[in-house]
């Protein structure tokens, strides 16, 4: 049950409504009372807290006690963003002319950039479109696709973007094939054969950092070993050359970047530490169980 009283879901109410019709400033009390805000969020820090995320969820109109998981076609807007749409729009119909549209499309190409420096790439890969589906959609209509060729895509995909692909291998001749959803747990043939067979653990399902451990037991196979390839892939993938100079390279002239990859630098050699632990503690133990035997 949400802790909303009706006098305050009616304000909330209210606020969503009226936006379109009094200044910004005509809501800022109202607003605050509610302890929101519609100012810009600050800079986030290196290690964000408890009170900077209670900052962020002071700027959605959301009650604070409703935890919002749908993230996506109804994604809730926050505060700053509503009134830069309402800035906008109240700037096109108060003149809705060539001069106006040029202003916008400014503003559009300024905010390439911003979204560029912040994903650290060119302002020429950044496309900005009406949504996720519409990206998808751009996506596949790239690619050449002909008879002949098949499309994996699972059933689970957004109509919009699973009817598309649907329509375009009729259209262009190639197969689409449609994964069904599968309820993983209980259910699947696998499921029901390490339950037989009793090759279930739940004993220290993670560590102490929440990194997930093995919960299968593989015959011929035990957790150190499993461990070990893992710790294996990654180092066999991360400290190649080629990859090291991709990282590093972004690294040498960006400051930013530079204090994000030491700081995770820090945290994966710290896994990477612990995984090698693991695996040794698994090694003796074996040992000392043949030893025994």
């Amino acid at each position: 049950m949400l802790d909303l009283s009706r006098r305050d879901f009616a304000r909330l109410l209210a606020l969503t409504g009226s936006a379109a019709f009094f200044p910004e400033r005509a809501l800022a009390a109202p607003i605050r009372e509610l302890g929101l805000t519609n100012a810009p969020l600050p800079p986030t820090p290196r290690a964000p807290d408890e009170k900077f995320w209670e900052d962020v969820r002071a700027r959605f109109l959301l009650p604070r006690d409703l935890g919002f998981m749908n993230a996506a076609n109804l994604c809730p807007t926050s505060l700053p963003v509503v009134d830069a749409l309402d800035r906008n729009v109240r700037l096109y119909e108060a003149s809705p002319s060539p001069e106006t549209r040029t202003a916008l499309m400014k503003g559009r190409e300024e905010t390439r950039k911003l979204l560029a420096e912040a994903l650290r790439v060119s302002p020429e890969e950044i496309v900005i479109t009406r949504n996720t589906s519409e990206g998808n959609n751009f996506v596949s209509s790239g690619l050449d696709l002909k008879a002949g060729d098949e499309v994996v895509v699972f059933a689970d995909n957004h109509p919009s973007n699973l009817k598309a692909w649907v329509d375009k291998g009729k259209r262009f001749g190639f197969t689409v094939v449609s994964v069904p959803h599968v309820n993983p747990h209980p259910g699947t043939e696998f499921y029901e054969y390490v339950k037989k067979n009793d090759l279930i653990t739940i004993d220290s399902m993670t560590d102490d950092k929440g990194h997930q451990l093995p919960n299968i037991i593989y015959p011929g196979l035990d957790r150190g070993e499993l461990v070990d390839w893992v710790e294996r892939f990654y180092g066999e993938y991360f400290f190649r050359p080629r990859v090291v100079w991709r990282i590093v390279r972004k690294a040498i002239f960006n400051g930013d970047e530079r204090r994000r990859l030491t700081k995770e630098a820090r945290e994966y050699m710290a896994l990477r530490s612990k995984r090698k632990k693991f695996v040794s503690e698994h090694k003796a133990a074996k040992a000392t169980a043949a030893v025994g035997d």
